[in-house]
């Protein structure tokens, strides 16, 4: 449990390194672009703070695109290694019952690139969230899950 929780929470540090730094990034151009509208319409005692807070606007929006950018290649990390699983077991199950077309050229490759286009596609046009059934027959899973994010966002392992 403690080495799930302290690999998922470097994880977590890596995705917020990276927003981070994505947000540094767009952190001077909006300064350059943004800077004097807002300080049009403060007062003169925030000016000061206008800098700052555009930064920590800029690192909020770069740990968002990094928090979706980790989803979109975890989700095709997981597609492509699924999408083989499934065609290793289809062609071994076929073999068996005496039908190795499967194995024979690129079949096998060609199904199992197909089966991983159409995970991610899923997984992006669904927003990463299961359908309601698939929550409910997967409960005891999703509830780990959900713990899991639990402990490693706040360190409570």
């Amino acid at each position: 449990w403690v080495a799930v929780a302290a690999t998922l929470n470097m994880q977590f540090a890596k995705t917020v390194a990276l927003g981070v730094a994505i947000g540094d990034v767009l952190t001077k151009t909006a300064i350059k672009f943004g800077h004097n509208t807002i300080e049009a319409l403060c007062p003169k005692e925030y000016h000061r703070w206008i800098d700052i807070g555009i930064g920590y606007i800029m690192k909020t929006i770069g740990i968002t695109i990094a928090w979706y950018l980790a989803r979109v290649i975890s989700s095709v990390h997981s597609a492509i290694r699924g999408a083989y699983m499934f065609v290793d077991a289809v062609t071994i199950y076929s073999v068996k019952m005496g039908y190795g077309h499967l194995t024979e050229g690129y079949y096998d490759e060609i199904l199992a690139g197909l089966l991983a286009f159409t995970g991610v596609y899923w997984q992006i046009s669904s927003g990463f969230v299961l359908p309601w059934f698939g929550t409910i027959l997967l409960f005891p899973f999703v509830f780990i899950e959900s713990t899991l994010g639990w402990f490693v966002a706040y360190d409570a392992y």
